[in-house]
């Protein structure tokens, strides 16, 4: 569970992967004895394998660049640059980082769109405060609802006439309860 891990992360038994500095910066907001340094995340590389029909020269030249890359110490700029998922600041968000997103009620993701924490915080910037949610149900379940609840109502109405027009035949009189008679 990365939530309990964090608070091994700070007696180092722990470690934490890939998107996890976005929820060490939200979590090291409210705890003070968090600190959080880019210095101590490491760089993890995603390798993917050449096809085996790649025409051998492009082949050659994928993987001369890639070592020239690692030789000269430019892997880790193009990996930042192409691969690196690129986090918001602290609250911060939108396409380019440049919208408001309220750090107490919400967080930026990944695709740097503003998510609430719960549901008592809305907007685009998750700052406006839902005063009361009266009504979860959604619309579609309202009107199955009511359509059933037609349905029911208009059979009970319609057993209800015919009895009243068959009370005098056999098959309703010998149905009926005794003190009914």
């Amino acid at each position: 569970d990365p939530l309990d891990c964090i608070e091994r992360v700070k007696d180092e038994t722990c470690a934490l992967y890939v998107d996890d500095e976005l929820l060490l910066r939200y979590r090291a907001l409210s705890d003070s004895t968090l600190e959080v340094n880019p210095d101590y995340f490491a760089t993890q590389y995603i390798v993917y394998p050449l096809r085996y029909d790649l025409d051998p020269k492009i082949s050659f030249l994928m993987k001369r660049w890639m070592y020239a890359a690692i030789a000269n110490g430019t892997l880790n700029d193009l990996y930042e640059k192409y691969f690196a998922v690129q986090l918001c600041p602290l609250g911060k968000t939108g396409p380019n980082c440049d919208l408001p997103c309220d750090p107490k009620h919400g967080e930026s993701n990944r695709d740097g769109k503003c998510i609430c924490e719960s549901t008592k915080w809305t907007g685009s910037d998750c700052s406006i405060e839902v005063m009361e949610d009266i009504n979860l149900i959604p619309p579609g379940l309202k009107i199955t609802a009511y359509i059933i609840f037609a349905f029911t109502a208009l059979a009970i109405v319609l057993c209800a006439l015919w009895l009243f027009l068959k009370r005098k035949k056999l098959q309703v009189k010998n149905r009926q309860a005794l003190l009914l008679g």
